[in-house]
């Protein structure tokens, strides 16, 4: 096969995956499947297909997978892209509209799956960082990053929280990474950002007459304590 019909070969392959993403008429396990397609062929080195994934992205907006069996495979192979964008080359990551991507993952952080908040939270604690380090990303990400600042710190504190039907196991797994996620924005955003957000969630959680949710204050805010002391 000469380079141009690979070429076009991942480009059709691309395409309908794509589409069959798109079709909220199909079940969520397929749409899960379709990306899981796109993932593989850039794992097994079909650089190619790093054109098309970021399109996964755009799409993000429309994040709410119908609530019926494969939904959370739907939302993990959804991560499993976004990772992959994140871990491309600067002129990949640079084609990425950053807003749905954002709003998603800070949305998923708050899900109540411990297993897809717990994605959700690795991602922003290995990759919070990167969109910083490249002068052409840095803007865009800021400015879809800031309006949901409040909001992820919120459902970073809020994991925090023992759920009586949670293994502890998988709490624990989710209370390191949530420690973990929270560590790595105090670090890599500006401090009077981060502060002005949390200082008054810190408080209002310090006051509340629930205990767990105090509990889960201290926590976040030993996290937060690490990581400024770095």
């Amino acid at each position: 096969m000469s380079a141009g019909d690979f070429e076009r070969a991942t480009r059709d392959l691309a395409g309908r995956c794509l589409a069959k993403f798109d079709d909220s008429a199909a079940s969520a396990e397929i749409r899960a499947f379709a990306l899981d397609v796109m993932v593989s062929q850039v794992s097994n080195g079909n650089t190619a297909m790093l054109a098309y994934v970021p399109e996964v992205c755009q799409r993000l907006k429309d994040y709410a997978a119908p609530n019926q069996p494969g939904a959370q495979d739907y939302h993990r192979q959804i991560i499993k892209a976004v990772f992959v964008v994140f871990k491309s080359p600067q002129e990949t990551l640079a084609r990425v509209r950053f807003d749905p991507v954002v709003q998603y993952l800070v949305q998923l952080v708050a899900c109540e799956d411990i297993e897809i908040a717990s994605l959700a939270c690795e991602f922003w604690s290995r990759y919070a960082g990167i969109p910083l380090s490249f002068a052409s990303v840095r803007e865009p990400w800021m400015a879809a990053f800031k309006p949901e600042l409040p909001k992820l710190l919120a459902a970073l504190v809020d994991r925090m929280i023992f759920r009586e039907h949670a293994e502890l196991s998988s709490f624990k797994n989710l209370c390191k990474l949530t420690a973990a996620a929270l560590e790595d924005v105090v670090l890599f955003y500006p401090s009077e950002l981060v502060c002005a957000a949390f200082r008054p969630l810190l408080e209002r959680r310090i006051k509340s007459d629930l205990w767990w949710e105090k509990e889960a204050a201290i926590r976040a805010l030993r996290a937060f304590t690490e990581a400024a002391g770095q």
